[in-house]
């Protein structure tokens, strides 16, 4: 065969098996435009409207999605509107009178995507007036977190005409919106007049404040609108709303009884109705709701309290683990742990105390008397013995031992403790233990110094956040901290352990050393709260200074 032939014939072969080998053809690129609304009827806009449903045909198959808590209609209608899907035609039957010369909007929301991809027509709204005229202004701004500065996302934004003290607990608002992913809202189709100016994280979705756990905002003036109004700020926050309740009784051990409370138990008072001889202690966990009452006869069997609060009174008798007459207790003893390394447990411990930690014991009932010379703190590369520390037991829990000394940068320290060191409410002793910590290296730590200038002639909370606004420091600076010329006082900070750091103040203008919520019965908003603008990223090895003027 020629050259030339086989040539031709190893084309053919090749052209034969590609048409053998077809390929789906591409489809091209994906579609990612959303649905486009094609006719109305009514049309959108209309006056002197009074048709019982509304008919929106779209260029293609839509679904709808989370109608309930997408679609908003404002003011809010009477009844429930029924929504229905028929080919590309969704029909709104609204079910409700509607108001005389109103202005009505219906926004959508994400609530309508098309049927093959899902993209979403964000935001659509249909407009319509029962009067002459359509109501054109607006009212625009942004709700944040009051405690954190974040954007309150998905919060209604409510506006009440000529409102009385109470419309916002007890109807719905005549105009609203929702905020965006960033916080802003803005609500459209407004007529002028004089409103007062909410927000609300709705958890019954009825627009209007009815239930403790809702967060709220509020302006304490009325805002006039006569244009479009822009730049209005909210701050949501809690009320402290929860009444008090004692929501649990019970035991799980001897001679302990615990209360759990809806909130702050400061305004409980306890009574114990045991008819034998007995000491009542008492401790409480940090946020205070959580009472603990002992009697140091553990083979008490009932524990019969009277609990007083606000005006109610209540009477309980809890079960108890009783401790057998015949038993060994007086032998045991009262045991414990610590955020310290035990010997007993292990025999090293990380280089990762830092110079300010306190070691904490936690004992497993609380301590009555404590022995000094039964602890020993030995410091391990030099063989001395510390005695610049300082021991306390923890005001609200006497359960906990608190330790606190300088601990000097790269050292080891043993705390030796011996039998008889502490004494508990049953008269039992502790268990000898010896715990060891070692400190990291001067050099591995990060130091920050704030300069304030408080020109607000009020208290300041100052407070050290971790970067999800945990509370790590706090001290409180009093107005006397910044009587000189230049009305300043520098907060240095040692000790930092490297990462990212937010700072707070809030403004004390109660003098009482905490945050207060607003109380929107007295028309009082909250203690301001600010948080410096800027992220405090800390290396190891360096010192951030920084200036910050609280007006």
């Amino acid at each position: 065969m020629k050259l030339k032939n086989l040539y031709f014939y190893l084309i053919l072969a090749c052209t034969i098996y590609s048409c053998a080998n077809m390929v789906t053809p591409s489809g091209g690129e994906k579609d990612l435009t959303p649905p486009i609304v094609l006719a109305y009827s009514p049309d959108t806009n209309s006056l002197y409207f009074d048709a019982p449903e509304i008919q929106i045909q779209f260029n293609e198959y839509v679904v709808l999605n989370d109608v309930f808590n997408q679609i908003i209609i404002s003011p809010p209608l009477d009844g429930i509107p029924e929504y229905k899907l028929k080919g590309k035609t969704l029909t709104i039957k609204l079910n409700s009178t509607l108001k005389d010369s109103t202005t009505y909007t219906i926004n959508f929301g994400q609530a309508i995507k098309d049927n093959t991809e899902g993209n979403i027509l964000n935001n659509f709204t249909y407009v319509f007036s029962t009067g002459e005229y359509l109501d054109s202004l607006s009212v625009a701004g942004k709700v944040t977190d009051l405690l954190t500065g974040a954007p309150a996302v998905k919060t209604f934004v409510v506006l009440y005409y000529e409102p009385s003290d109470t419309s916002f607990q007890t109807s719905k608002p005549y105009y609203f919106s929702r905020t965006d992913p960033e916080g802003n809202f803005i609500i459209k189709n407004i007529r002028s007049g004089d409103y007062k100016l909410y927000a609300i994280e709705d958890q019954n979705f009825n627009y209007y404040y009815d239930l403790p756990n809702e967060r709220i905002a509020f302006q304490t003036d009325l805002i006039h609108v006569d244009s479009n109004i822009t730049n209005q700020k909210l701050q949501i926050f809690s009320e402290e709303k929860i009444k008090q309740n004692l929501l649990e009784a019970k035991s799980k051990r001897y001679g302990q009884t615990q209360l759990v409370f809806s909130r702050p138990s400061t305004d409980v008072n306890i009574t114990s109705l045991n008819n034998i001889p007995e000491n009542i202690y008492y401790t409480k966990n940090k946020t205070l709701d959580t009472i603990n009452i002992w009697s140091d006869n553990y083979r008490l069997d009932t524990f019969k309290i009277k609990i007083a609060y606000d005006t109610t009174e209540l009477i309980r008798a809890i079960s108890l683990k009783a401790i057998a007459i015949d038993s060994n207790f007086s032998l045991n003893t009262n045991t414990y742990t610590t955020n310290a390394v035990a010997l007993s447990k292990s025999a090293t411990a990380l280089a990762d105390w830092d110079p300010e930690k306190k070691i904490q014991i936690n004992f497993y009932n609380p301590i009555l008397q404590i022995d000094t010379s039964n602890i020993k703190i030995l410091q391990v590369d030099d063989s001395m013995y510390v005695t610049n520390y300082s021991l306390t037991i923890d005001s609200l829990d006497a359960r906990k031992i608190l330790i606190a000394s300088e601990w000097k940068p790269e050292k080891k320290y043993d705390i030796i403790i011996n039998k008889n060191f502490t004494k508990d409410i049953f008269s039992l002793t502790n268990k000898v233990d010896t715990m060891r910590l070692q400190v990291r290296k001067a050099d591995t730590y990060a130091q920050l110094t704030t300069t304030i200038k408080n020109t607000s002639g009020h208290t300041l909370v100052f407070q050290l956040l971790k970067y999800d606004l945990t509370v790590l420091q706090e001290k409180i600076l009093p107005t006397s901290f910044f009587e000189n010329a230049e009305n300043k006082y520098a907060v240095k900070i040692n000790n930092l352990i490297p990462g990212n750091y937010r700072l707070r103040v809030i403004i004390d203008l109660d003098n009482n050393g905490k945050w207060t919520p607003g109380n929107l019965e007295r028309n009082a908003l909250p203690e301001p709260v600010i948080l410096f603008p800027v992220e405090q990223n800390l290396r190891a090895n360096w010192e951030n200074a920084i200036d910050w003027v609280i007006n």
